[in-house]
């Protein structure tokens, strides 16, 4: 993981003011600190940990929480990775052609690689985990690296599509994260972006438990901050969604001109239970 200015931890990770407003506590036996503080943003409504963590402790909730998720005893979610592959089919299936480079970051159990195995694509996935790295090879996939962050300098520009999914809410660094997804995707690329809806989080109760109660989520978005966000790395939205999840799908685009309304009095109405 990259090293981050402790003193930042107290701003907003969407408009980078420092602004924040307590909102609620959590509580994890998976956080070293047991309890735990949410804030709101005055000035764009973002929802974020307050404070961050910090890196050593991050790293410690994400070894205590994921080691107990992902195909224990090689059992994969045959149910929830169908209606997986059912959204992304729908929302990619236009897009796909012959010889595509597709990368799956954070990919797990890589639920996703037979469906682009399928279509004639040449799947790559970044996996932190050694041992669904070694299924993922296992099975014709390439694993180029455990995070977003490493370096990726002989990859620059040579993915059409990135899958991103879920995984925005879990950076102490979701600019820095979607700076370096961009640096990857060559120049009529797309980004496949997906993560919970915070303006939504009652939609259904286990939309509610498995987007908001998880100690391993550090933000918690709404689709106006998720626009901004992505366009202030220069991505610009060709087709967004907002339902119980965000989706996007995401092209190179500019950095200026864009405004999106501050989110703050709806989040706060949302949050008042």
């Amino acid at each position: 993981m990259r090293k981050r200015n402790q003193k930042q931890t107290d701003r907003c990770l969407v408009c980078t003011n420092s602004r924040l407003e307590p909102l609620f506590w959590g509580y994890s036996r998976y956080n070293p600190r047991l309890f735990h503080r949410v804030a709101v943003c005055r000035d764009c409504g973002h929802i974020q940990l307050y404070p961050l963590f910090r890196e050593e402790e991050y790293a410690i909730i994400n070894d205590r929480f994921f080691e107990k998720i992902y195909m224990i005893g090689d059992r994969e979610d045959v149910q929830n990775n169908s209606n997986k592959l059912k959204k992304l089919d729908e929302r990619l299936s236009l897009y796909l052609r012959d010889g595509l480079n597709i990368l799956d970051v954070g990919a797990g159990e890589a639920w996703a690689m037979a469906y682009f195995q399928q279509r004639n694509c040449n799947y790559f996935a970044i996996e932190a985990a050694d041992r669904l790295a070694s299924l993922i090879h296992e099975r014709g996939g390439k694993v180029i690296g455990k995070s977003i962050f490493e370096n990726y300098s002989e990859y620059e520009s040579r993915f059409d599509i990135v899958i991103f999914r879920h995984l925005l809410e879990h950076l102490l660094d979701p600019r820095g994260g979607l700076l370096a997804i961009r640096s990857l995707l060559n120049v009529d690329g797309l980004i496949y972006l997906a993560l919970p809806n915070a303006l939504n989080p009652f939609v259904h109760l286990k939309g509610f438990r498995t987007s908001f109660v998880r100690p391993v989520h550090v933000s918690y978005f709404c689709e106006g901050n998720v626009l901004r966000l992505a366009h202030s790395v220069g991505l610009d939205s060709i087709r967004s969604e907002s339902l119980s999840e965000i989706f996007c799908l995401l092209k190179h685009g500019s950095s200026q001109g864009f405004e999106s309304e501050n989110y703050y009095a709806k989040q706060k109405d949302v949050f008042s239970i």
